[in-house]
């Protein structure tokens, strides 16, 4: 069987993430969108991508967090000492 290049996409997070993110418009919550994107996927590779909503919330925020920029690290204060005069 053939799969369409945003099929096979949805095996990796960033493709499934896309497919859900354009499916967002058409469902009133983001997780019957989550849901409507695992249906799409268990109907052509048999398995469920995550085990819950949840799971799939987890694997987004650790993503995205992954890939943030560094925060600038806060340097300690440190005071000039003052000449003796």
């Amino acid at each position: 069987m053939k799969y369409s290049p945003n099929i096979l996409r949805m095996q990796e997070f960033t493709g499934f993430y896309d497919m859900w993110t354009s499916l967002l418009g058409y469902y009133k919550t983001n997780e019957q969108a989550y849901m409507a994107t695992e249906r799409i996927y268990r109907e052509h590779f048999g398995v469920n991508r995550y085990a819950n909503f949840d799971s799939f919330k987890s694997t987004v925020s650790y993503h995205f967090n992954k890939n943030a920029p560094e925060k600038p690290k806060n340097k300690p204060v440190t005071r000039k000492k003052r000449k003796k005069k």
